[in-house]
């Protein structure tokens, strides 16, 4: 069988498919081989999107942009907390060996 990518709403598409070729009797191998995919590749888009609709889907991938963009600020506001907490020596050495003695256009010290 050729590789193919599918993008999830082409996923939720084929395990309609394949819910449809179950009900109709068919067992899970021969539904597959039917929707042209592997069995292992159903069971994993099964486990992905379990009971998922389309627009649960698209709920789904705004959440997950949305998590990402909070671990970015964490992220950026941990590095900010260590700065306040370091003493002044400190910070000049950790600048040093870090290299970030140039912050964009302004100099640290």
């Amino acid at each position: 069988m050729a590789r193919k990518r599918y993008s999830d709403e082409d996923a939720l598409k084929v395990l309609r498919e394949i819910d449809v070729y179950l009900y109709d009797g068919l067992d899970v191998v021969s539904s597959c081989r039917k929707a042209r995919i592997s069995d292992k590749t159903y069971y994993h888009w099964r486990k992905k999107f379990g009971g998922l609709v389309r627009s649960q889907l698209s709920e789904m991938r705004a959440l997950r942009k949305e998590n990402e963009r909070l671990k970015e600020i964490l992220t950026k506001l941990q590095l900010d907390k260590l700065i306040l907490c370091l003493s002044p020596l400190e910070l000049c050495r950790y600048i040093l060996a870090k290299g970030l003695r140039n912050h964009g256009s302004k100099a640290l010290f």
